[in-house]
């Protein structure tokens, strides 16, 4: 077994060197079908995600099929002590970058309580079939979905998903609910 912050350098540098921007064109398409036909996105009505940035899966398409679905969307913004909070994504809200890099909403209009989110796309560089993950490395999303009862949905590319887990789990570690892939 390998320490997440080996598997996570190691991922974030075959993300970043695969050039193959068609496959991960592709790759992303699958991906969307594949979530869009689930029973979570079909009876989710709030939805959870980030706005992505560089090595991520990119979101902007779950936006628009959530909103042509009258799904309403929640995009996180950071605090102190690493945690976060969700505001509703409209055509108004403003959206800054942090000095994370991260997409943040501005303001404090459309706070959501945790318990009303129905859908939560967790972000990540690795995931195993049975549901473990690698995030970005400061705790933000484990310690949001510590006491999160709506569903967990994570969107694994072949660069990002291992079979078996390889890395040492903390004990702060949340297990996604479901790993959707390319193959579905």
């Amino acid at each position: 077994m390998k320490t997440k912050e080996v598997i996570r350098r190691s991922q974030l540098e075959k993300i970043t060197k695969s050039n193959e921007k068609w496959i991960k064109s592709i790759n992303e398409i699958k991906l969307y079908e594949a979530l869009f036909a689930t029973s979570i996105w079909e009876k989710a009505r709030t939805i959870g995600l980030t706005i992505s940035s560089n090595n991520e899966i990119d979101t902007k398409p779950i936006i628009l099929q959530a909103r042509m679905q009258a799904k309403k969307v929640f995009v996180p913004r950071i605090r102190v002590r690493h945690q976060m909070d969700f505001f509703q994504l409209r055509n108004d809200t403003v959206i800054k970058k942090n000095g994370f890099g991260i997409y943040e909403p501005q303001g404090r209009n459309g706070l959501i309580l945790k318990e009303d989110i129905d859908l939560m796309i967790v972000p990540g560089i690795a995931f195993s079939s049975e549901g473990d993950r690698i995030g970005f490395g400061g705790g933000y999303y484990d310690r949001y979905l510590s006491n999160f009862k709506g569903a967990t949905v994570s969107l694994a590319d072949p660069l990002r998903l291992y079979k078996d887990r390889v890395w040492i789990l903390d004990e702060t570690d949340r297990q996604i609910d479901k790993i959707v892939t390319v193959e579905g």
